[in-house]
């Protein structure tokens, strides 16, 4: 969520309309990659791991095929660019820390909420963020998280009310322009 602060910080204080809308932009690229890249990259990451486990990756051939069918669910015409089936040998993380690209795009969710919730203004939701900062490691995430976001956590609803936002706030960038 830092990161997300930090940009819309620096389009507030932003000397002309140029910089404001470049700030503000790179606010929404980071909630899309948050959003958007971290899913598709998390599927691939999966789609790996379950072709593993069920032996029917063999080779970077294999391998490549996966790739092109999850990508072509998140990119446009991505059979224009067959290179992108190249995509898996890049992500070192699959195997550097596996289910690493997973988690960040759990992480990415919380954060666009979090960030969302920030914008209210609501007194009680900053008394929740600093006491799940406060806490650090020795409670239960899932319940650190649930307080802080004020309920039970349900990912697909998470998911819409994060595209939703995302939606907002692109609408408010374009109407700047």
């Amino acid at each position: 969520m830092d990161e997300l602060l930090l940009r819309e910080k620096l389009a507030k204080e932003a000397e002309t309309p140029e910089a404001r809308e470049f700030y503000l932009r790179s606010l929404i690229d980071d909630m899309a990659l948050q959003l958007f890249t971290s899913a598709e990259e998390a599927q691939l990451e999966r789609d790996i791991y379950d072709g593993f486990a069920t032996n029917t990756l063999k080779s970077a051939a294999d391998l490549s095929k996966v790739t092109m069918r999850v990508l072509s669910r998140y990119e446009q015409r991505t059979q224009l660019h067959p290179e992108l089936a190249n995509t898996w040998a890049t992500k070192r993380l699959f195997y550097q820390d596996p289910m690493y690209l997973t988690n960040y795009l759990y992480a990415g969710l919380v954060a666009v909420k979090l960030f969302e919730l920030s914008q209210l203004n609501d007194p009680t939701f900053q008394v929740r963020y600093r006491s799940l900062e406060e806490q650090g490691f020795g409670q239960d995430p899932l319940a650190s998280l649930e307080a802080t976001l004020g309920g039970k956590i349900s990912w697909r609803r998470l998911v819409d009310e994060d595209v939703a936002f995302f939606d907002a706030q692109v609408t408010h960038l374009t109407r700047l322009r």
